[in-house]
Formats: structure tokens, C-alpha cells, sequence
């Protein structure tokens, strides 16, 4: 918006969005998935299943010049996994599945943004496509009591066409969401869930769940053209660690 070039009594201002700054877009995903669980043996068990997903992501501009952004495609997501039993109270778990990530509107859509924290003007990009992830995790845990556990995990996830951000042609004032070829990371996961009646018999149905990771990431940037030596042909994914903890209240 803009100060009228006139002043009268009062503040008057005028919009003064352009067209390239509106949009519009319709998210459509439609599921179906079904899951088999089976004893193998007595202390092996067998959970498989998979999801078929109907994708129709479409955005366009005010501007009818700009390109309207569309992924319309139709996926099938296998989930394997094992569990073995190595008493009544531990487990261990393996595990396949593949999952995908959707870029959002604001990042599909034909559309410019202004960031008057860094000065940047942020570009949306409609030729971006879905992120197809294949993950892998091995787990151990164990159920000290009823409601309490313990566990350990492993994991490692692939992901094919990532999105990140990129100068458009040279640093400066804009930078544009794009697919990179691909990324992975791996990490270690910690959890305990306690039940807090042991310390305070008052808190009888209050439990308390922690939960540490350490990641470790990176990503093979196709750095656009023009860009060679400015952008890193590595750059890792967000989050190193992450930990968190909370009450929960079971019934």
C-alpha cells in the first residue's frame, strides 16, 4: 500500500497490491489404505499394509500472464514392518515405508512476496513437484510397566526432490522455492514415558513422556545456473537435535 499523494485531514491509504501478489488455489487428496497384521511365529509378527493417494494441487495468479502451478499424480505408499519378541516386556522392530511431502500453496503458487525482515522478495514456483521419502528404522523397547516404556530407535530417510530455497540469479533481493535432486538424514531417537504415581500418589493417572533425537542431514544441491561457487553444493536439513517433554493425562 501508499500514501495518497494528496494529504487531508487524517490518514488515507491506498492498496496498492499487484496483481503478481494474489492468488488462489484448491488442495484435493483423496486416500484409501488397508493394513494386515500376522503371526509369523510365536514371537515373530508380520504388519503390512499400504495407501493409494489421489493428488489435485492447483494455484493461479491474478496475473494471467504467470504460469499456474499443478500436480495432479496418484501414489501408492507400501508400509512393512516386523516385531519380534525377545520376552513378554522387550521388542524389537524393523521397519519400511514410503511417505511424501507436498509443497504448500504458498510455495506452489504463482505469487511474490515481500520479506521486510531480510529485505528479500520471496518467489513461489508452480513447476515444483512432490517430495517422495523412503524411510528405514530398526527400534528396541521396552515396557518396564503397564503404561511405561523405553526405547531406543535408529533411522534413516531418503527423499527424492526436496524443496529449498535459491537465489533466483544472483545473491540479492530474491530467492525462489525449487526442487534440489536429493537429501537424506539419519538419527538416533531416545524415549521414556513414566507413570508419575510412583513419585506422587496424587498424580495417580499423570504420565511424563521425553523424547531426545540427534540428527544428522545433508542434501545434493543442483545449484541453478549462474549460481556455480555462490551456493553450496551441500547444505543440510534443519534440526541437529530436537528433544521434548510432556504430561499426559490417561483415563
Amino acid at each position: 500500500f501508499s500514501l495518497k499523494e494528496k494529504i487531508y485531514l487524517g490518514n488515507y491509504l491506498v492498496n496498492a497490491s499487484q496483481l503478481q501478489n494474489i492468488y488462489s488455489g484448491t488442495d484435493d487428496v483423496n486416500a484409501f489404505y488397508g493394513m494386515l497384521t500376522y503371526n509369523l511365529t510365536d514371537k515373530l509378527k508380520f504388519i503390512g499394509g499400504g495407501r493409494y493417494e489421489q493428488t489435485n494441487l492447483f494455484t493461479s495468479s491474478a496475473d494471467t500472464t504467470k504460469t499456474d502451478g499443478d500436480i495432479e499424480v496418484n501414489d501408492f505408499l507400501p508400509s512393512i514392518s516386523l516385531v519380534y519378541a525377545l520376552n513378554e516386556k522387550m521388542n524389537i522392530r524393523t521397519g519400511f515405508s514410503q511417505t511424501l511431502a507436498r509443497p504448500n500453496m504458498r510455495e506452489i503458487a504463482p505469487f511474490e512476496a515481500f520479506d521486510p525482515l531480510t529485505n528479500e522478495t520471496i518467489f513461489g514456483n508452480p513447476d515444483l513437484d512432490r517430495t517422495n521419502i523412503q524411510n528405514y528404522d530398526l527400534r528396541w523397547e521396552w515396557f518396564t510397566n503397564p503404561g511405561e516404556i523405553l526405547s531406543v530407535s535408529g533411522y534413516y530417510k531418503a527423499f527424492d526432490n526436496p524443496i529449498f530455497l535459491f537465489y533466483r540469479k544472483a545473491p540479492g533481493a530474491e530467492i525462489q522455492y525449487t526442487n534440489v535432486d536429493k537429501a537424506s538424514l539419519y538419527g538416533v531417537e531416545l524415549e521414556y514415558r513414566k507413570d508419575l504415581e510412583g513419585f506422587v500418589p496424587a498424580l495417580r493417572n499423570f504420565k511424563l513422556s521425553t523424547n531426545i533425537s540427534f540428527i544428522q542431514s545433508t542434501s545434493d544441491v543442483n545449484v541453478p545456473e549462474g549460481l556455480e561457487g555462490l551456493e553450496p553444493d551441500e547444505r543440510p536439513l534443519k534440526g541437529s537435535h530436537l528433544s521434548s517433554s510432556m504430561p499426559l493425562y490417561c483415563m
